[in-house]
């Protein structure tokens, strides 16, 4: 009788944990999803507002303007949550389709996938720290490296170990 009430409790204390644990995730995760979300929408209407800015545009063109954007945003709010909606389906029948060995597969190449779509927009929000509004900036050749030190005139690659033939020697 000790024993069962003892693991009674047991299971009680460990399912209550599990429920502190994943309420403390899910609070943590939606906040910092909406929070992500308003960033960037902030930060596309700041584009926005920069952007026009810059064209000195009068009182009344502003005022449009700013119409506009806040139209966009909002039509661009709904067809993103249409996009997820529409992704989320998506993914669901791919995986009512597929094996559970295929399931494993399918969510590693997707995690895959999602890492490097982290990859590439943090590698994107560093180059626009680094070069501004045009981040896409062709790189400076390193020093002594230009276009004549790549090939020869014969069009083969530099070999280190082979001389390229002298045609005027015999």
């Amino acid at each position: 009788m000790n024993k069962t009430v003892t693991t009674i409790f047991a299971l009680i204390g460990i399912f209550l944990c599990g429920a502190i644990v994943g309420g403390v995730i899910a609070v943590r995760y939606v906040n910092v999803t909406v929070q992500k979300r308003a960033a960037d929408q902030q930060l596309s209407r700041q584009q926005w507002v920069r952007m026009t800015n810059q064209l000195n545009p009068s009182k009344e063109q502003s005022e449009a303007i700013r119409a506009l954007v806040t139209a966009y945003m909002e039509a661009r709010q709904v067809s993103r949550g249409l996009e997820i909606d529409a992704a989320s389906k998506l993914d669901n029948g791919i995986r009512a389709i597929l094996a559970p060995e295929q399931i494993l597969k399918y969510n590693k190449l997707r995690n895959r996938y999602n890492e490097n779509e982290k990859l590439w927009q943090r590698w994107y929000r560093e180059q626009r720290a680094k070069h501004g509004e045009s981040p896409m900036v062709v790189p400076k050749p390193v020093e002594g490296k230009d276009r004549k030190d790549a090939r020869p005139k014969d069009g083969r690659p530099k070999d280190s170990t082979t001389k390229a033939p002298n045609p005027g020697a015999n």
